[in-house]
């Protein structure tokens, strides 16, 4: 029997949101925690990139997993078609021999 798969994509590592900051600690001060904000939201669009593309990765692996599952229930349906068939011709001989005997 075939087994299925749970469907799920999970991020490996939490991203954080940069915070804004608004209290009044200078206008240099302001500018400096500014450039990091700006640094760390670049940061975390790097990671989230890099999540995607993991994401995209295990979608392929899954459709490519779906594929070869889709070609084998074709395969074992037409082999069950090809025994159902030689049961049928079986079948019809030992009635066609029954009436002759």
């Amino acid at each position: 029997m075939l087994q299925g798969h749970e469907q799920s994509i999970e991020m490996s590592s939490l991203l954080q949101k940069p915070n804004a900051y608004g209290d009044s600690r200078g206008n240099m001060h302001a500018a400096m925690e500014g450039l990091q904000i700006q640094e760390r939201y670049l940061i975390d669009q790097g990671q989230w990139a890099q999540e995607v593309r993991k994401a995209d990765e295990r979608c392929q692996i899954y459709h490519t997993n779906i594929l070869e599952l889709q070609n084998k229930l074709a395969s074992e349906q037409s082999f069950t078609r090809e025994l159902t068939d030689k049961i049928k011709v079986r079948d019809d001989e030992i009635l066609r021999l029954h009436d002759m005997y």
